[in-house]
């Protein structure tokens, strides 16, 4: 009776080990996006992506330009930053399964016009 006491105290401190090593490898990543003249984006669409480029998660920044992406866990991802009328930006980043800092991602003025259009009007 008293091994089997002794036995389930071992497999508690066991799974409680296990769970807590688990989530301590979770983190989020943090950071700001703005234009060329510094100022902030908001709604750019900030995708994270596995190295097959399976979608892991996504963040839409604010007014001030920030964004987080929540649930990390520990490796080698790619963050893709897209905005209307504004070149897409992909950047690799090495996660810490922490709390981690993005640096400060500039986006470009899109240099691709859309063609005119005609508009007839006939009678």
């Amino acid at each position: 009776m008293q091994n089997y006491k002794l036995m389930k105290t071992h497999i508690l401190i066991f799974l409680s080990l296990i769970s807590f090593s688990v989530s301590a490898q979770t983190g989020s990543l943090k950071g700001v996006v703005t234009d060329n003249d510094n100022k902030a984006l908001e709604y750019v669409t900030v995708r994270l992506f596995n190295t097959d480029s399976t979608l892991v998660n996504y963040a839409i920044s604010d007014s001030l330009g920030q964004y987080a992406i929540d649930k990390v866990n520990k490796g080698a991802y790619s963050l893709m930053f897209t905005y209307i009328g504004y070149e897409p930006k992909t950047i690799p980043i090495e996660t810490t399964g922490k709390h981690q800092e993005v640096p400060k991602i500039t986006l470009s003025n899109s240099s691709s016009q859309l063609e005119g259009i005609e508009v007839l009007a006939r009678k």
